[in-house]
């Protein structure tokens, strides 16, 4: 029988800098019973799905320390929907985050039986690109997953365009169907204006253009397992070189001694290399974050808006103000992420965004200060 869930009187509000820090206020939650165990609907607002799986061992969730020191902003949902702890994922995103496009869809998420790593059977070009995909037969311990994505804002885009919060209602109303449904809602605040941090690194030689090649994936045509499995090895082995490469570069500063193979990758790597440095002072240089910059490089590029004062007023006075009017009820915990320190949000408005969204807390669920933990 399950254990009745505690109520807090108002919302508690959670505002950290890096976004994979909110699972630990999700988790006390969770240990507090505010929140059921396991099978939880997780509203996030972002304009990036954070949803790529951390190359961790499947059962380092069940280490919630070990975890929170293994994750990073860019993988800290998977594992906790691995966990069972999350089921229903709403990805709630600006017009220009195009990583997915908008719609339901239904996948497994399990350790996979020869790697230990957690994997999707969702043929989703995101999950592709990320080597994240795996057959059902390839993985134990599955859970069932619901991903729903909606747009909202579009009008920042093509002013022809009006966000339909009927059915946006309506939707959420299938994930919250009753008035004592415990949810989590999560907000980054690159969703109201966001950069690609990474764009201008090393720009005097256009080195993010350049990595494009290096890192791009071409997804297949097929969806047919076996050619998505031969798609998997392919990118697999693509980023591995690569990571190798880089880290070589990191540690010796060149590639001179590389005992690897020398492969088509090697020499656009030693190519590159020989192009950075004769542009900058090898100090100055951090292949690693190279190396980071490539992997954000799949088949889409990195989200950036930086939106307009104009617009960033509408986006928060209206857009997501409706958007709290469509919530069935108050949500059980709002978590929010500035990412600023990393300029995914832009550091010289995340002050004015930060203010805006938590007055609207304030005018939708009567928050005050002592709901609303400033956590960094």
């Amino acid at each position: 029988m399950a254990l009745a869930l505690k109520h807090f009187k108002k919302t508690p509000i959670y505002v950290v800098e890096n976004h994979n820090e909110v699972l630990d206020y999700i988790y006390r939650c969770i240990g507090s019973k505010h929140l059921p165990f396991q099978d939880n609907t997780f509203i996030h607002l972002d304009s990036h799905p954070d949803m790529i799986p951390p190359a961790i061992p499947a059962d380092t969730v069940w280490d919630k320390f070990r975890l929170f020191d293994d994750i990073g902003i860019e993988n800290w949902i998977l594992p906790a929907v691995y966990a069972g702890h999350f089921k229903y994922i709403i990805w709630v995103k600006p017009p220009w985050a195009n990583q997915m496009l908008d719609g339901v869809q239904t996948f497994l998420i399990g350790r996979h039986k020869d790697t230990s790593l957690i994997r999707v059977t969702s043929t989703e070009s995101y999950f592709l690109s990320e080597g994240a995909y795996a057959p059902p037969e390839e993985l134990e311990n599955t859970h069932e997953v619901v991903l729903q994505v909606i747009t909202i804002g579009a009008y920042i885009l093509d002013p022809t365009l009006k966000d339909d919060f009927s059915t946006i209602c309506s939707t959420l109303h299938k994930y919250i169907p009753e008035k004592d449904t415990p949810y989590i809602l999560d907000i980054d605040l690159d969703f109201f204006s966001t950069k690609n941090p990474f764009k201008n690194l090393h720009e005097r030689v256009d080195l993010y253009e350049k990595l494009a090649p290096l890192f791009t994936y071409k997804r297949p045509e097929s969806n047919d397992p076996e050619v998505l499995k031969e798609s998997m090895t392919e990118r697999h082995k693509q980023l591995i070189e690569l990571k190798i490469l880089f880290d070589h570069l990191e540690t010796h500063r060149s590639l001179q001694n590389y005992e690897g193979e020398k492969t088509s990758r090697y020499e656009a790597v030693v190519l590159l290399c020989h192009e950075v440095k004769a542009a900058y002072d090898d100090l100055d240089i951090d292949w690693s974050i190279v190396y980071n910059a490539g992997c954000t490089i799949d088949d889409t590029p990195l989200p950036e808006h930086v939106t307009e004062p104009k617009d960033l007023d509408r986006l928060i006075g209206e857009t997501f103000k409706l958007f709290l009017v469509a919530l069935p009820k108050d949500p059980t915990i709002v978590t929010i992420a500035r990412s600023s320190y990393d300029d995914y949000c832009p550091s010289e408005d995340v002050e004015e965004i930060q203010c805006a969204v938590l007055d609207e807390f304030v005018l939708q669920l009567g928050s005050t200060d002592e709901e609303i933990h400033i956590m960094c």
